[in-house]
């Protein structure tokens, strides 16, 4: 039967090609399919809540024993929490037996089978105290399919320093599945403690390959209380164990692999036992407009396979411009074997409006279950590509004060003129506040317009320096800098400046220039791009010429008029 990470593997895949989204809240696995006689093996259930009935599992089973453990997880502020019950079990039958569905509160298991095998055929290998066990399958493949070598070892007794050997073979990439399994069976009378090892093999040529035997060394206690007085019981604390040493060594094994089919009529060679192609879009829903980037995530997920034996995935799109990232490929493995996944991210930039098709993209691989080839498909489909981006900003006008406006003094009845001895005193503070302006403004005159000059060459020799540090990056062919440096020059030419090149290449609309910044982003992000030459791309740039809509600054800033033009200071 299938253990949880196979099973989960099986409902991603299911989900990938289309599959309708499920959730058990309750899943149930056994650490092994094929039992033999004597032998326990143990049940995981995973559970949301409650705790299973196991009455059902005694016709077939004994349940040695059962523990419990618990995972609190909190993501985003949601807490959920698993249970998970784990029961040895010991058939009490050779033959097919299937664990029935269990109840675990409000939800069930799926049935699963076991399959109980007689122990009689190793009986004349059993009366040792330990002894190694070996075995791969299946035992013929054809080139790059994945097999599994398991190893066994039987101990009666107890080992201390031993030492495991790993299997060795030519032309044989051998990775090791997870952690070991440990477990109790009965041979002959004898009760053995088992540990199980199981590696993937993945032949690299045909023709028939041997396995090397595997080998431990170790040594066997043989007793623990060797105290001057056997019946002391602080005998065991002042005591060494007496050891002996132990080599056991298994047999070898042999693989008959076969050659690629040659009628299979496929590009690429690609054995799994299962294959899904799935896609995501960023955004999602994908919006396409000219000169806006849109990513395209290709995910090729294999059961059976390693990372690094699937196939690139590529895409070709003549109305728009690609940027594929760095393909990211991660194995991950269970029981049953290495699951390989290849994740391919991919900008898309249209660069015309209207219809844009993207093509079906198809993987072949071969079915080593079905014995026959597959393929994995996402369907070709039609996009419409709107116009770019463009912001159009009206500009605030703000009121002018009117110049019909007047005010006029009513006074009210009775109310008098002042005199002229009041008149005179304004005056003459107000002569003398006038002077005191006077004085001020002459002596910061000088300042204020010095800082306006200032200001005004700043503004100006802005673009130019910002244009002078592209074309100096540009030179060393630090395509990252010259990246940066245009996204500065652009903040500088435009209020509204485009924050990515492709943004940059649709304000500007210059072919020579646009192909120069596809350029520049093909090296920064295609995974094989040539060596980009900033040289050329200055030659272009170097000559380019835009329209900025920088605010200038005034070539004066006027002052008041203090005095009229025919004032004795002299001041105009």
């Amino acid at each position: 039967m299938i253990n949880i990470p196979r099973y989960l593997l099986y409902v991603l895949i299911c989900c990938a090609v289309g599959a309708p989204n499920a959730y058990a809240a309750t899943v149930a696995s056994v650490d092994r399919v094929t039992v033999h006689e004597g032998e326990t093996f143990e049940l995981s259930i995973v559970t949301d809540d409650g705790e299973p009935e196991t009455s059902a599992l005694q016709r077939d089973f004994d349940v040695l024993a059962r523990s419990k453990s618990s995972q609190v997880n909190i993501v985003n502020g949601r807490m959920t929490k698993h249970n998970e019950w784990t029961l040895t079990l010991m058939p009490k039958r050779v033959g097919a037996l299937e664990i029935p569905a269990l109840r675990v509160g409000k939800d069930s298991t799926a049935p699963m089978r076991v399959q109980v095998i007689s122990g009689a055929s190793r009986a004349n290998s059993l009366n040792g105290e330990i002894f190694l066990d070996v075995e791969v399958k299946p035992q013929t493949v054809f080139v790059q399919q994945q097999a599994i070598y398991t190893i066994r070892l039987w101990r009666a007794v107890e080992i201390t320093d031993g030492g495991l050997s790993e299997p060795q073979a030519d032309k044989l990439n051998i990775q090791r599945l997870g952690d070991d399994i440990k477990y109790s069976a009965l041979r002959g009378n004898i009760r053995y403690q088992v540990i199980e090892r199981r590696y993937a093999i993945f032949p690299q040529i045909s023709g028939d390959m041997s396995i090397a035997a595997i080998e431990l060394n170790g040594k066997v206690v043989e007793q623990r209380n060797s105290g001057m007085w056997r019946n002391d019981p602080f005998g065991a604390f002042f005591s060494q164990p007496l050891v002996r040493a132990v080599r056991v060594r298994s047999g070898e094994l042999y693989l008959h692999v076969a050659p690629v089919p040659k009628d299979i009529g496929a590009a690429t060679w690609l054995p799994a036992t299962r294959l899904a192609l799935s896609e995501t879009w960023s955004p999602q829903p994908p919006v396409f407009r000219v000169g806006e980037p849109v990513t395209r995530t290709l995910t090729l997920y294999a059961m059976g396979q390693q990372a690094a034996q699937l196939p690139e995935l590529t895409l070709d799109l003549p109305n728009a411009k690609l940027y594929p990232d760095q393909a990211r490929l991660e194995n991950t493995n269970d029981s049953a074997g290495i699951n390989g996944m290849r994740e391919q991210k991919i900008a898309i930039v249209a660069t015309q409006e209207g219809q844009l098709e993207l093509p079906a993209v198809q993987t072949a691989w071969w079915d080593t279950t079905l014995g026959k080839l597959q393929y994995a498909t996402l369907p070709a489909r039609t996009v419409t590509v709107g116009p770019g981006a463009t912001s159009t900003y009206n500009s605030n006008s703000l009121p002018m004060p009117s110049d019909n406006n007047s005010v006029t003094r009513v006074f009210a009845p009775g109310e008098e003129a002042a005199t002229g001895w009041r008149n005179v005193a304004f005056g003459l503070a107000a002569l003398w506040l006038a002077t005191v302006i006077v004085w001020l403004v002459s002596t910061q005159r000088g300042r204020i317009a010095s800082g306006v000059q200032g200001v005004r060459e700043a503004q100006r020799s802005r673009p130019s320096r910002l244009r002078s540090e592209v074309l100096k990056c540009a030179q060393s062919n630090d395509a990252a800098a010259t990246r940066d440096a245009l996204l500065r020059w652009a903040g500088a030419q435009w209020r509204h400046a485009p924050r990515t090149l492709p943004a940059l290449a649709a304000r500007v609309d210059n072919t020579r220039f646009t192909a120069a910044l596809g350029a520049l982003e093909s090296s920064l992000y295609a995974p094989q791009a040539p060596a980009w030459d900033g040289n050329t791309f200055n030659a272009v740039f170097d000559t380019l010429s835009v329209h900025s809509d920088e605010p200038q600054v005034p070539e004066a800033l006027p002052l008041p008029l203090l005095y009229p033009p025919d004032s004795k200071s002299g001041n105009s």
